[in-house]
């Protein structure tokens, strides 16, 4: 649904992100269109915080 919405108006990006887990189809759709979705679960987020959270001159 959010990739008919992006493409009806024409959007090159944005970001869907779940607290929870994205289905399995909902994957596989987004790996034929690497270039214009992706998905980002509860999982990578957390990565994604922990990575960049801290600024270099706060880093503990």
């Amino acid at each position: 649904m959010l990739y008919g919405v992006a493409k009806t108006h024409n959007i090159t990006g944005g970001i869907a992100i779940t607290s929870s887990k994205y289905s399995h189809a909902s994957k596989k759709f987004a790996d034929l269109k690497p270039d214009e979705i992706a998905v980002y679960d509860r999982s990578d987020i957390l990565r994604w915080i922990e990575k960049y959270r801290w600024n270099n001159d706060e880093k503990p």
